[in-house]
C-alpha cells in the first residue's frame, strides 16, 4: 500500500500506512509517527542512532514501527588493499561495549577545559588535550574487543579471509571439547536418520543445539545442551514455549517484509493470550528416566530438564517425550558432516 507523509507543526511526521497489525488488538495501523529532528538528533547522541516511527491503529494502541533493511549476503573473498581495514572492522564488531557520540563529545568538552587548565598552569597547547582525551575513551572502549569470553579471536579474522578454514578451526576446537568432556552435548538415542550441528556459541552455557531429522519433515528433533547456565529454568521454559510457538508459524515459504510482519504481531499476540500449559513427563537420559516439564502444541512438543549441571532443552515434531531417548554425544563429526551436506543439498537441486 502507497505511504503518504505530510508534515505537521512541531516537527512530526505522519505517514498513511496499512500494512502493519497492532500487537494488541490486530487490526492494522492507521497512520505512522515520525520524530522531529531534534528528537532524532537527541536519541542519536544518547543510543547511537535516531527514534524509529511510532504506529498507532484504529483503536489508539501505539507500538514502535518495526524498520527492515536488505539483506546481502557477503562473500568471504577479499581484496588485499582492503583487508586491513576489513580486519579492523571485524575487531571493531566484536567490542563488549559499544560507544555512544555523547560520550564523545562529554570526553571533547571535558578534555577543553582541562586543557585551558594545563594551558594556563603550565602552558601545555590546550586544543591538543580533548583530541587526545577522546583518543583514550576511544581506545577503552577498543580494548573490550580484546579480552573476556567473548573475545576476537584468530578465527575471527580468519573467517574475513578464508570462511571455511575458519569454520573447520572451530569444529576441530569444538570436537576436542567434547572429547575432552569440557563441553556437554546430547543426542538422540539410537537415531537413525539425517543429523546437523545447528547452533553453538563460545561458552558452555551459550549452548549447544544439534538436530536430527529434517526441520520440515514429519520428525524433527532439536537438543541443545547448556552447561554452567545462570538463567532460571521458568525462564527457559518461557524461552522454550515462544521458540515452540515460533516453529508452529513459520512459513514453509519466503514471504516478503509486509508479510513477515504480519505474522510477527499475530504470533505476538497468540503468545500472550495463550498461556503455556506445562505437564511432568520422563525423557531417558543415559538410559536412566528422569523427569522433564513438557509442553504441546499440536504435532510439535518442547521439553526442558536438568541433569546435574547440565540443562538440556528439546524442540521436536512428532513423536513424544516418552519416544525420544537421549545419550551423551562423544563425537560431533557426524553432526559436522550433516551439516556440510545441508548446506550443498540446496545447490544440487
Amino acid at each position: 500500500m502507497g505511504h503518504t507523509m505530510t508534515s505537521e507543526a512541531g516537527g512530526l511526521w505522519h505517514v498513511g500506512v496499512g500494512s502493519e497489525r497492532c500487537p494488541e488488538c490486530g487490526k492494522e495501523a492507521v497512520e505512522m509517527h515520525r520524530a522531529g529532528r531534534w528528537e532524532r538528533l537527541r536519541s542519536w547522541l544518547i543510543y547511537g542512532r535516531p527514534t524509529g516511527a511510532t504506529s498507532v491503529c484504529a483503536e489508539g494502541h501505539e507500538w514502535s514501527a518495526a524498520s527492515y533493511s536488505v539483506l546481502r549476503l557477503r562473500t568471504y573473498g577479499y581484496r588485499r588493499a582492503r583487508l586491513p581495514w576489513t580486519l579492523f572492522r571485524a575487531v571493531l564488531h566484536r567490542r563488549r561495549v559499544m560507544p555512544v557520540p555523547i560520550i564523545y563529545l562529554l570526553a571533547a568538552v571535558v578534555g577543553v577545559v582541562v586543557g585551558i587548565g594545563l594551558d594556563y598552569w603550565l602552558g601545555w597547547r590546550w586544543w591538543l588535550v580533548a583530541p587526545s582525551l577522546v583518543g583514550v575513551v576511544w581506545l577503552l572502549y577498543l580494548s573490550t574487543a580484546l579480552w573476556g569470553p567473548y573475545r576476537i579471536r584468530l578465527d575471527d579474522l580468519l573467517e574475513v579471509i578464508d570462511w571455511e578454514k575458519a569454520e573447520a578451526r572451530r569444529h576441530r576446537r569444538l570436537e576436542g571439547a567434547v572429547k575432552e568432556g569440557r563441553r556437554v552435548a546430547y543426542g538422540v538415542d539410537g537415531w537413525a536418520g539425517s543429523v546437523a550441528l545447528s547452533a553453538w556459541g563460545h561458552a558452555p552455557s551459550d549452548g549447544l543445539t544439534l538436530d536430527h531429522g529434517d526441520r520440515d519433515g514429519e520428525v524433527w528433533i532439536a537438543v541443545t545442551t547448556r552447561t554452567g547456565d545462570s538463567i532460571p529454568g521458568e525462564v527457559r521454559k518461557t524461552q522454550a514455549f515462544f521458540e515452540l510457538a515460533a516453529e508452529e508459524h513459520r512459513p514453509r515459504e519466503e514471504l516478503g517484509i509486509e508479510s513477515m510482519m504480519r505474522r510477527q504481531a499475530e504470533m505476538d499476540r497468540r503468545f500472550r493470550e495463550q498461556a503455556p500449559l506445562w505437564v511432568s513427563a520422563t525423557i531417558r537420559v543415559d538410559g536412566i528416566a528422569t523427569p522433564c516439564q513438557s509442553v504441546v502444541r499440536g504435532n510439535l512438543w518442547a521439553a526442558v530438564l536438568e541433569v546435574g549441571e547440565t540443562m538440556i532443552e528439546v524442540e521436536a515434531r512428532g513423536g513424544d517425550p516418552a519416544s525420544m531417548p537421549l545419550r551423551r554425544v562423544e563425537s560431533l563429526e557426524p553432526y559436522f558432516e550433516g551439516l556440510r551436506a545441508r548446506r550443498q543439498k540446496p545447490r544440487s537441486d
